[in-house]
């Protein structure tokens, strides 16, 4: 995406005798050449760019996103959405692959919307050759993060024979010790867990259930 204030500084150096450098940030490198060889057409087309400029970058720019689109490219869904799920195989935290992938999408079509909302009086939220329609989209909530945490955890202790600590849970999943403890004691008091101690004094969370899946 390229970004008005850059272009608008890219194009006032023209007029100081380097011309055209703001055309080939826009993706216009024969223009830029032109006005690089002519002084922005002998500064009339420099003139011209700035008084447009606005106009041309959001055209670069609903140009490059219906690109990326018609390449198959979404928004990147939140991290706790893809991260884990995927390295830790299809099934993961219960899910089946085609619902991670339907999960990631909701959520990608939804900073899509948001993204449109923002900028509805520029574009008029209407869409372009090969930009999805997000308004026309059914959006649903993304789902809570302390859910899907619960979830790692749990495929995490299945994984490790029904076993866990809190440190090893923060180093798996990339949360911190306090989290993963947090967690952990909510599900052993919500009796789903026992609590041991170990003969080195580690606090370990023992899940029943899960041994018997493992």
């Amino acid at each position: 995406m390229r970004n008005l204030g850059l272009s608008y500084a890219l194009a006032i150096i023209g007029l100081f005798g380097l011309a055209g450098i703001h055309r080939f940030y826009l993706g216009k490198p024969v223009t830029g050449l032109l006005w690089l060889l002519t002084g922005g057409l002998f500064g009339i087309g420099t003139i011209y760019d700035l008084i447009t400029m606005q106009s041309q970058v959001e055209e670069t720019n609903r140009n490059a996103l219906a690109a990326s689109h018609a390449a198959g490219a979404l928004p990147a869904a939140p991290a706790y959405a893809y991260g884990y799920a995927y390295a830790y195989g299809p099934n993961h935290g219960g899910y089946t692959y085609p619902q991670q992938t339907a999960y990631a999408q909701q959520t990608a079509y939804a900073q899509q919307a948001a993204y449109a909302q923002q900028h509805q009086g520029t574009y008029g939220m209407q869409p372009v050759a090969g930009q999805i329609a997000v308004q026309a989209l059914p959006v649903q909530a993304p789902m809570n993060a302390a859910v899907v945490l619960e979830l790692r955890v749990l495929q995490l202790a299945r994984s490790h024979g029904g076993r866990l600590t809190a440190s090893l849970a923060a180093a798996e999943l990339g949360v911190s010790i306090a989290q993963a403890d947090e967690k952990l004691t909510e599900i052993a008091k919500a009796g789903h867990a026992n609590v041991d101690v170990d003969v080195d004094g580690v606090v370990v969370y023992d899940f029943p259930g899960l041994r018997l899946g493992a």
